[in-house]
């Protein structure tokens, strides 16, 4: 319905591109319809959610950078462990934040990072990354090399959803609202 809608149904082989913003609007639309009884309301809130990835386009952009502040003041010791084994910048942080994560945390918590998101908030992102590195910090600091690094993160659990959502929460807090200027992509903190 939604490529009908957005006339990008056609009869070729969809790009690549196009296939990737399919997964991310297909895992999406799964997490909405948890969220939502009614099919309808489902189905506006997915695309219109979905549609937040082109305003945000510029500022995830931005955000892997911010991430890798944010994590070597949270925790130099992890930081330095997955830059010597050259693992933090092969971490799916792309996939995370273009997906606003629902292709990793497939649980209706997740919602409470989507309000942020909604309210205008996307940087809430990057607290999510970090809470998913530090909840699994004893599993990373124990990897010695790249692959174990990434298959360790590759099935997050769901029962580790709520958890990291909580965390999340709790970093957005302790830093206030990091904004990112699309311009500059320079970044400051305020507090709500």
């Amino acid at each position: 319905m939604y490529l009908l809608n957005e006339g990008e149904m056609g009869f070729m082989q969809p790009s690549e591109q196009l296939e990737k913003r399919l997964k991310v609007l297909t895992s999406v639309a799964k997490l909405m319809c948890e969220i939502f009884e009614n099919i309808v309301d489902c189905f506006w809130a997915t695309t219109k959610f979905f549609k937040l990835q082109e305003t945000y386009a510029v500022q995830l952009k931005s955000l892997p950078e911010l991430f890798e502040q944010r994590l070597a003041t949270e925790d130099s010791e992890l930081f330095k462990h997955l830059s010597s084994i050259g693992a933090l910048k092969q971490l799916p942080c792309e996939r995370w934040f273009d997906s606003f994560f629902a292709e990793d945390l497939q649980d209706p918590s997740l919602e409470r990072i989507w309000d942020k998101i909604i309210a205008g908030s996307c940087t809430i992102l990057v607290y999510v990354a970090v809470a998913i590195l530090l909840i699994f910090r004893p599993v990373l600091i124990a990897k010695k090399s790249l692959d174990h690094v990434l298959r360790s993160l590759a099935q997050i659990p769901p029962e580790r959803c709520e958890t990291i959502i909580g965390k999340a929460m709790d970093l957005h807090i302790k830093y206030g609202v990091a904004t990112v200027s699309p311009v500059t992509k320079t970044t400051g903190a305020h507090n709500v």
